[in-house]
């Protein structure tokens, strides 16, 4: 028990929760503090089974936990279950090449979902390889303005400065020749079909 109240995972790494996180970064961290603290493969198990969530995730250990008699067999077959499949990737990647920020679009929901369909599409990922990923997510004139600042080197400070950015774009509102042109286009809809209802009208005062 010595070991296990040294070695609290809640302090130093989020519990895995499928679907929110990325198997391979996790498992990776979680390896390491195990093997830090020189656990054994069953003391391994009895932590695991202490720091995931879900209704899936549980029952896959209840069910399977026996068959893993080395630290590195509970480990391959935890990625093995839990990796995103091909298709899945592919799916993933695909998306990506469809999401994209509306200048009127949430920010932080756009990030979250982005992240989310990188973890599938990129399982493992180093957290800077996101940056071109998501400048691509970007609308064009924003795309623009972003790749002619200094390069950026970190996600993490890309990501604050994009905000910011997105903000002051959305104060701006609509371009006012936008709002001129669909006011001229609305009015010359009037216009036409008036000009239909008159012709129609016409037509049938000659009957």
């Amino acid at each position: 028990m010595t070991k296990f109240k040294a070695l609290d995972v809640r302090r130093v790494m989020e519990p895995f929760k499928k679907g929110e996180d990325d198997p391979v970064v996790w498992m990776s961290i979680f390896i390491k503090k195990v093997r830090n603290r020189n656990l054994n493969v069953e003391e391994c198990k009895v932590l695991f089974k202490r720091y995931v969530e879900g209704v899936e995730v549980r029952e896959w250990m209840a069910k399977n936990a026996h068959h893993y008699t080395t630290i590195e067999e509970f480990e391959q077959a935890f990625l093995d279950r839990f990796m995103p499949t091909e298709a899945e990737s592919q799916q993933a990647v695909y998306e990506l090449s469809q999401l994209k920020l509306s200048p009127t679009g949430d920010f932080d929901v756009h990030v979250k979902v982005f992240e989310a369909k990188m973890r599938v599409a990129q399982p493992g990922h180093e957290i800077n390889a996101r940056m071109l990923p998501f400048l691509g997510t970007l609308y064009p004139s924003f795309s623009m303005e972003i790749t002619t600042e200094p390069a950026h080197k970190e996600y993490a400070k890309l990501i604050p400065r994009v905000l910011f950015l997105h903000q002051q774009e959305q104060k701006k509102g609509p371009n006012p020749s936008a709002k001129i042109a669909s006011a001229t286009k609305s009015a010359d809809d009037v216009k036409q079909l008036r000009a239909q209802i008159s012709s129609l009208q016409s037509s049938i005062d000659s009957l």
